[in-house]
């Protein structure tokens, strides 16, 4: 896979893998009790990126900047309810009402579901989205979170196993894809 070989490397790897599981951490030891302080901690280390140090960008602008600042927004009890419903529960039939809240799309819904079995899960957004469907020549279609995620997390995973892929590698590769095509 040249993609592979042109835009993963395997320090980028490694500090992604550290910053999702310190952003795991804090979600594993603030169950249901997660302050806005701690969802911003949590923001910022799934985002990070290693550009020769590391920085803030892996998904643009979902989890920074403005949109970050509207899903802060959010009352906390609501926002506690989301991590518990999606990360704790993996509900994915209570999505479509999260995504009623200030700034919460699939894309940070599936962020949830990414930290909790990353082994599973898949990170949904319209860049990943449109790399599977160049990869696959399919349309991913439905009229709810969970018929939508369930068709990308399906292709997703069939990439992964195909190219022996990490689950930090499959963003890198399906943006990567979207610009080459």
């Amino acid at each position: 896979m040249n993609i592979r070989k042109q835009r993963v490397s395997p320090l980028q790897l490694h500090v992604r893998k550290i910053c999702e599981d310190i952003a795991i951490a804090i979600i594993d030891d603030n169950f249901g009790n997660l302050n806005k302080d701690k969802i911003k901690r949590i923001m910022q280390f799934l985002d990070m990126v290693w550009v020769e140090k590391p920085v803030s960008g892996r998904f643009g602008q979902l989890l920074r900047g403005a949109l970050r600042e509207r899903i802060l927004s959010n009352p906390l009890e609501s926002l506690n309810e989301l991590f518990i419903e999606i990360y704790w529960k993996e509900n994915l039939d209570t999505a479509d009402r999260f995504s009623e809240l200030e700034g919460v799309g699939d894309g940070f819904i599936s962020c949830l579901l990414y930290l909790k079995n990353r082994d599973k899960y898949n990170i949904f957004l319209p860049e990943t989205k449109s790399g599977l469907e160049i990869a696959f020549e399919t349309r991913i279609e439905g009229d709810t979170f969970r018929e939508r995620y369930e068709q990308f997390n399906q292709l997703a995973n069939k990439l992964r196993s195909l190219c022996k892929l990490k689950p930090q590698e499959v963003d890198l590769i399906l943006w990567a894809l979207v610009q080459t095509s």
